[in-house]
């Protein structure tokens, strides 16, 4: 729920939030709660799923850009 509403109190509709894939499935229905559009980065099984290098983060950021979402273990 606390990522919820801080989904809602820092986004507008139509916004995105940067998460790395896979994640949390909730994730997926907050931001649609939230009008929110979920971009993800992905991290591969080949590099047991660790963080993707920060250059990938950034080439997904946009004006519309709001948050990054790192949560570790990806399940809370």
């Amino acid at each position: 729920e606390a990522l919820l509403f801080a989904f809602g109190s820092i986004m507008d509709e139509e916004d995105e939030i940067i998460i790395p894939e896979p994640f949390y499935a909730n994730y997926n229905g907050f931001s649609t709660a939230s009008s929110v559009k979920v971009v993800p980065v992905i991290s591969k099984i080949e590099d047991n799923f660790a963080l993707p290098p920060i250059e990938e983060f950034e080439k997904l950021i946009t004006p519309k850009t709001k948050a990054i979402l790192i949560c570790n273990p990806g399940n809370p």
